[in-house]
């Protein structure tokens, strides 16, 4: 037997599924290990949980072809474990590794290993080219190191190197490959990124080739892209250190493919959510992964180096799948490994960290946005609270690109970043890429989900990882749509929430409506249901100083959005008809279509404009509050109306029936389109004083159910839930 002081390289062949195939790689192998002295060289072959095809290839030729290959089985069901398996096991000064099904070229490991004996740094070789064939033909043209910015920036879209390399043994020991759970995966770029970071050098050998085998099915690459994985956290890509180093793409940035040519954050949403259920976008998106149309290739065949052509040709011996026929050498696609696809994820994750106070996060709060609105002042006062309760870092993501106004009103402990913005015009395959980064990066704990479809899609694709990282999932939805013209119901809680309801741990909503028909229509355990009742600090908010004078117009207070689900022209209906009785002022943004409408209202109705919150109205100068809607959860308008003592009329819609109590502490309108029912309410209250019995009691239901102790209580219930408290 050889001595292992004498071997100078192991060559480590990983095998799982391959059969047959393992002999094409050994003969490769051999071919290559020729160039070696004798008895300078090992051959391991590693099965790890071994199919049975493989195994009988392994038993049939145990006593001849593998007579002298050290051959090892195992069931770890890892390449990250079974690589550091082998390395162990290895005798050799420097290690090679290479897959199954894979075949090199002939200078490949003598080269390798010669050009590592000649530096004094500590490095790893990569071959200067890879071609794949049988399930993909093209031939991938790889670059060694730049400098450590590049570098760096570079790592964070995909690995621009593949496992197949050559390194020292002590080297792959003290850098052993990380673990691929269920969830994680990409152990080969998670060994580059680390090496990077530990300024170990990445070279590639001259004149030498990877033949990779792609296969058509069964490839735990393919697995690994349609599962989601996530390369776990390291180094390279911590906060910090993304923060240390210079982005080389500001001076020319990257072309940015697939830009839109228009973009309304809010149609397209609407749009959204209308046209593709969520497992329909899941699985349009996964399909779309599997393709390699983000890289587009740099040269054609004809490029390919004479010295390639010839070893690919004397290959052909080994495996008669490979032959570099005239029409394959002109019409083989040529890709660079690094794209400009590459340039722009590591461009805009330094952009994105850049914006990060801290360097690590408890808690993510996906939201679209912090604009206005009561969904807004919802996700503001959770990750407040939320942060404050737990003593946590906090960390508000907006994934829409409309810039959010409100941001200012998180508290110090909270962070926020745009990535809304700054990715607006990036693939939708970066963008998950990019959010992989922050939530491993991170650290986060609990990831929580408030209207943000990139929220929940990121919580559906990766489930697998969510799962095995240990980590809790709250989502919360307010109501459900209605299409007034189809009478289909969508929002998302019907077209997200039911698609995460096994991933997520707490499921919340500001009112009960919503939750028993969850109850109700889906069958969810109401074991994982929560109402959050928002809290409102009473002492802030003004009262209307109008004592109600009988034959003197009554002054209604009308808020919300100028579109199609808030009604607005039920409102200009029941001003028109109450002409001489009541005026009617009508606050909030519009949509472009009611252009026409506002025009033209009654002369006692008037649009007032948009608004930046209930506070920004005076409601001193009111008697009433009206509100038209076709659909809601409950909303913080009808609130913020109690507050200030106005009698309020409403359409029974969400929580509001829940909340105004049936005509006990208001008055709700069942038909909610029918103008004549909440004429007879509003005079309801003008026979009632003005409704002073009403606003009384609905102030008193505010001080009972949505106080600011209640709603702590509360938060900090489901904090002890997720394990952030005691």
């Amino acid at each position: 037997m050889t001595s292992s002081q004498n071997i100078k390289l192991s060559v480590i062949i990983t095998a799982h599924s391959e059969s047959i195939l393992i002999h094409r790689t050994l003969a490769s192998v051999r071919r290559a290990l020729g160039k070696f002295n004798p008895g300078t060289t090992e051959i391991i072959l590693h099965a790890d949980k071994p199919t049975t095809a493989t195994q009988d290839y392994l038993t049939v030729h145990e006593a001849d072809s593998l007579k002298s290959v050290r051959s090892f089985v195992n069931h770890f069901g890892d390449l990250g474990a079974s690589r550091n398996f082998a390395v162990k096991q290895a005798r050799g000064t420097y290690v090679a590794t290479i897959d199954a099904d894979d075949i090199m070229s002939e200078h490949w490991l003598f080269d390798a290993v010669e050009l590592l004996e000649n530096r004094t740094e500590q490095t790893i070789a990569h071959s200067e080219y890879t071609v794949e064939f049988e399930g993909a033909d093209s031939l991938v043209v790889k670059h060694g190191e730049i400098d450590y910015s590049t570098d760096t920036l570079l790592s964070v879209y995909a690995n621009r190197w593949n496992s197949v390399i050559v390194a020292p043994r002590d080297l792959l020991l003290a850098n052993p490959y990380t673990p691929n759970s269920p969830g994680f995966g990409y152990e080969d770029w998670n060994l580059n990124c680390r090496t990077i970071h530990s300024r170990i050098h990445n070279v590639l050998v001259p004149r030498s080739a990877i033949f990779v085998r792609r296969k058509r099915s069964n490839s735990e690459w393919a697995r690994q892209v349609q599962s989601m994985s996530v390369l776990r956290a390291n180094p390279l890509l911590a906060f910090d250190n993304i923060r240390s180093v210079n982005d080389p793409f500001q001076k020319t940035p990257p072309r940015i493919h697939h830009i839109p040519t228009s973009y309304d954050a809010v149609e397209h949403a609407k749009v959204l959510l209308k046209k593709y259920p969520a497992a329909h976008r899941i699985a349009r998106y996964v399909k779309r992964s599997l393709k390699r149309k983000d890289i587009t290739p740099r040269v054609n065949g004809s490029h390919v180096p004479q010295w390639l052509q010839d070893e690919w040709k004397a290959l052909h011996k080994i495996d008669r799948q490979i032959f570099p026929t005239k029409l394959l050498m002109e019409t083989i696609p040529v890709y660079d490994t690094i794209t400009e696809d590459h340039r722009l994820a590591g461009s805009l994750y330094k952009t994105l960290v850049d914006q990060l106070r801290f360097d690590s996060y408890s808690y993510i709060l996906f939201a679209p946005w912090l604009v206005k609105g009561g969904a807004d002042k919802f996700t503001i006062a959770y990750a407040n609270t939320i942060a404050e309760l737990s003593g946590s870092r906090v960390l508000v993501v907006a994934t829409l690109p409309l810039r959010s106004s409100w941001q200012n009103r998180l508290s110090d402990d909270v962070d926020f970043l745009d990535f809304g913005n700054v990715t607006a015009k990036a693939s939708q395959e970066i963008k998950q890429r990019l959010m992989e980064h922050v939530v491993e990066n991170s650290g986060a704990q609990v990831l929580h989900v408030i209207n943000s479809e990139f929220g929940y899609d990121f919580i559906r694709l990766h489930d697998r990882y969510i799962k095995s990282s240990g980590k809790k999932v709250v989502v919360t939805s307010f109501s459900q749509s209605l299409d007034p013209q189809t009478g289909r119901f969508y929002g998302y809680s019907h077209t997200h929430v039911p698609f995460v309801y096994d991933v997520a741990d707490i499921i919340t909503s500001d009112n009960q409506a919503v939750i028993n028909m969850w109850i109700d229509e889906y069958g969810f355990n109401p074991a994982k249901l929560i109402v959050h009742r928002q809290a409102l600090d009473l002492s802030k908010v003004k009262h209307t100083k109008r004592d109600y004078t009988p034959h003197t117009p009554f002054r209604i207070l009308w808020a919300g959005r100028i579109a199609p689900e808030k009604l607005p022209e039920v409102a200009a209906t029941i001003g028109e008809q109450l002409d001489g009785m009541a005026i009617i002022d009508m606050y909030g943004a519009k949509d472009a279509e009611f252009d026409s409408f506002l025009k033209n209202l009654p002369p006692n109705v008037t649009y007032k404009g948009a608004y930046d919150g209930f506070e920004s109205v005076d409601v001193t100068n009111y008697d009433a509050l009206l509100y038209t809607s076709l659909f809601d959860g409950m909303p913080n308008v009808i609130l913020e109306a109690a507050a200030a003592k106005l009698p309020i009329v409403a359409s029974a819609i969400g929580g509001i029936p829940e909340f105004l109590d049936n005509h006990n502490s208001g008055i709700v309108i069942e038909d909610i389109y029918n103008a004549q029912d909440y004429i007879s309410a509003i005079k309801d209250l003008l026979l009632d004083d003005g409704g002073k019995s009403y606003a009384q009691k609905a102030y008193e239901k505010l001080e009972n159910d949505y106080s600011e102790s209640q709603y702590r209580k509360s938060i900090s219930e489901m904090l002890k839930e997720l394990g952030l408290t005691k």
